[in-house]
């Protein structure tokens, strides 16, 4: 660098600045007399040192709020962990309760049987007063040896099973249950394995007699007064669970949102699990094997073998990191699995979105001044003054494209979402007390599946598919519902089924409506939409509520889209989740009807889909286009101009004017597509462009008309070159921060 140049320069640069302040020249030099000049050797070490100070600083700042972060990740998880692991606990220990008191009532019976507290043609009336004081066992049963019963009576075995929701009596055998286990086909394991072991918990089997799955527990009874050996053996007491009662058993757990809970017998196989078609089918070490886990083999076996296990491992069900709990059950030799999800319980979304961009925020301020200071001994040349730009350019970039990552997959759920029958009966719970009426609310389960869902226009959604709903029998109730929201006269509900279960009918409706919708396009493109399908009773008087049908689905974790047919898909638009949820109404009126305004209104079902834009498609049409016009203002600006000529001016306002021309058809085009009334997003890029345009025109304006300013004529007009692209994206920093952190 010629630094007596430098000198030169910087010495007429200071009497510019006199005669704009209208100061004398001697004033200024009064004031940079004791300035050290810039050379090589002297670069202004107090100005060095200050930029190394800031650029410590800066890295001090970032070290401590990573510090910061990890710490509360780590204290977070630890806590986490610590009331999951209980939960687990507390959880095995109820279910092994609740199996152990099942095991007691068929202990009691045998030993009675045993003693002769009863003689043997009073077992029906016995097993009638025991599934009467515990109605959810599956079924009771009292199975003789030959001939014991009665001596010209070969076989006999009295049965009390529940058949739809009600008890029934099977007398006598309805097949030689002595024949020996794989005879034949013959599944009569539950018979021989107690006389020859002792109680026992027997491997699951379909039940010919109950024509269902069952899950068994066996103890033998023994000839009255006579040793308890298998020679005096008199027959086998059983007692039932259906793989469904244990279904139903888990649901009670509080798992969270997407967790859930699984048991799995001593050979490995499934007796419950969210997954239906694993039950009795599959095993957790195919499943293992399957997935390529060999530590969840390993931690199945330790916990099979009576030691509480927990692992990490990366969940088939909800596709994210999980914890798995393997807790013994004593009592039954089976093993409680519970998986929840990490992400559940790690900080709130915004909370962690917050402290990460302070982190990106921070450590980017750390690379731009160590940058300085590198870049400052040199003096600043040409070459430094453009890498610095660069740098800053692409930090803010960085930056823009981190904020993107980390906010655009929040979204938080509005009302409380239903995800499990222990959630919809705490909040069935609060809801009665709170809303003033004694008598809690008819429920009426319901079901939703959406087989085609679209959106015809920015504001409507449009859907078809299945509503359900089961009504008591014998009720005075308007049977049907009403879609809030429904917009159109082209729609459909038909009913196009009807069946009676027990006390209850089904009927289901054929559904194909428009929706309004309230979708907020400010973070076009990557703005979501929650699709609502808000459905009410057809009474207004009725004191019903609405409640999701959750045994009609397997899963009902909303990453895996419960109530979404597996071929629905959304042009332009991913399926993120689907859940229930209840809101409270706030119509502010009574509509008229005075029941409504004496209590608080029951609170009404929501059906929502949640999607998300795919931004390629609006990056292709719009942001790509806007790119290519910012380089080619930026080639312009780089291209020499002749000094004084007027044309030059003219020139520039042409080149401006054909840029803003398109520009203004891809603004006007993007605002029709999204129908926002606000600025969105992507916008904020447009008003940016059409200030740059500005901007290249005056800058075209002052180098013709206004060629001895300072920053003009500092190297050629280098310093409008060096800020175009840090001032560009460091504004659309700025309102990307402020549109995405509000």
């Amino acid at each position: 660098m010629d630094w007596r140049a430098l000198s030169h320069k910087y010495e007429k640069m200071a009497n510019c600045l006199a005669a704009a302040l209208h100061l004398p020249t001697n004033a200024i030099k009064l004031l940079t007399m004791n300035t050290p000049s810039i050379t090589p050797e002297n670069p202004q070490p107090r100005l060095r040192l200050f930029l190394f100070a800031l650029a410590a600083v800066a890295l001090t700042i970032t070290a401590a709020l990573v510090y910061a972060y990890i710490t509360l990740r780590a204290e977070t998880e630890q806590n986490a962990l610590a009331s999951a692991e209980a939960q687990a606990h507390t959880a095995a220990e109820q279910i092994d309760a609740a199996f152990a008191e099942v095991m007691g009532i068929a202990d009691r019976l045998a030993d009675d049987l045993s003693a002769g507290a009863f003689p043997y043609d009073q077992v029906q009336e016995r097993l009638q007063t025991e599934v009467t004081e515990r109605p959810d066992i599956d079924g009771l049963a009292v199975t003789f040896e030959p001939y014991v019963y009665d001596p010209e009576l070969r076989l006999y075995q009295h049965y009390v099973y529940r058949s739809n929701g009600v008890f029934d009596v099977l007398d006598g055998a309805t097949y030689d249950y002595t024949t020996p286990p794989g005879t034949d086909g013959a599944q009569t394991a539950w018979y021989h394995t107690p006389l020859e072991n002792g109680a026992v918990w027997n491997e699951p089997f379909m039940a010919t007699g109950a024509g269902k799955t069952l899950i068994e527990y066996g103890v033998p009874f023994y000839r009255i007064g006579a040793e308890r050996v298998r020679d005096n053996a008199a027959g086998v007491v059983t007692i039932d669970y259906s793989v469904q009662d244990m279904r139903a058993l888990l649901t009670t757990l509080e798992l969270g949102a997407t967790g859930y809970g699984f048991v799995i017998t001593p050979s490995g196989t499934f007796l419950a699990h969210p997954i239906g078609e694993y039950v009795v089918n599959q095993s957790i070490y195919g499943m293992a094997d399957e997935m390529g886990i060999a530590e969840m083999r390993a931690s199945a076996d330790r916990a099979l073998a009576g030691e509480p296990v927990r692992i990490r491992w990366f969940d088939p069900v909800t596709g994210d990191e999980a914890w798995t709990f393997f807790e013994p059950l004593p009592s039954t030799g089976w093993v409680l699995g519970i998986v929840l999800n990490r992400a559940e319980f790690e900080l709130d979304a915004r909370e962690n979105a917050n402290r990460l961009i302070g982190i990106a925020l921070a450590s980017a301020a750390t690379i731009f001044f160590f940058a300085l200071v590198i870049a400052y001994p040199r003096g600043f040349s040409t070459r430094e003054l453009w890498t610095l730009s660069l740098i800053s350019s692409v930090l803010c970039i960085g930056l823009i494209v981190f904020i993107w990552l980390i906010t655009i997959t929040q979204h938080t759920p509005e009302g409380v979402r239903i995800t499990d029958r222990a959630t919809l009966d705490r909040f069935l719970e609060n809801a009665v007390q709170s809303s003033g009426v004694a008598e809690p609310p008819t429920e009426i389960p319901t079901g939703i599946l959406i087989q085609a869902m679209e959106f015809p226009d920015p504001t409507t959604a449009r859907i078809n598919g299945y509503v359900w709903q089961s009504y008591p029998v014998g009720e005075n109730i308007d049977q049907g519902f009403l879609l809030s929201g429904r917009i159109g006269e082209e729609a459909t509900i038909e009913e196009i089924q009807r069946t009676r279960l027990g006390d209850r009918e089904l009927v289901v409706w054929l559904i194909g409506v428009s929706l309004i919708q309230s979708f907020d396009p400010s973070l076009f493109p990557f703005d979501d939409r929650n699709v609502d399908v808000r459905i009410t009773p057809l009474d207004l008087d009725a004191h019903l509520l609405f409640t999701p049908d959750l045994e009609s689905y397997d899963l009902i974790n909303p990453r895996l889209l419960p109530g979404l047919d597996s071929t629905v898909t959304v042009l332009n638009w991913t399926l993120q989740s689907s859940y229930f949820s209840f809101r409270q109404p706030d119509l502010g009126t009574t509509l008229g009807v005075p029941v409504r305004g004496a209590s608080t209104p029951m609170p009404e079902l929501y059906f929502t889909v949640n999607t998300q834009r795919g931004f390629i498609g609006p990056f292709i049409a719009y942001l790509l286009p806007a790119v290519v016009g910012l380089l080619m203002l930026f080639a312009y600006l780089l291209n020499e101009r002749s000094i004084g000529d007027k044309d030059e001016i003219t020139s520039a306002l042409n080149f401006g004017a054909a840029l803003f021309f398109v520009f203004a058809v891809l603004h006007t085009s993007l605002r029709d597509n999204i129908g926002a009334t606000g600025l969105t997003y992507l916008e904020y890029l447009y008003v940016m462009l059409y200030l740059a345009i500005i901007n290249v025109a005056a800058n075209a304006f002052v180098v013709v008309r206004r060629p001895d300013w300072m920053m003009v004529s500092f190297r050629e007009n280098l310093v409008v070159k060096v800020l175009y692209f840090p001032i560009f994206t460091g504004a659309l920093l700025i309102i990307t921060l402020i549109v995405f952190m509000r």
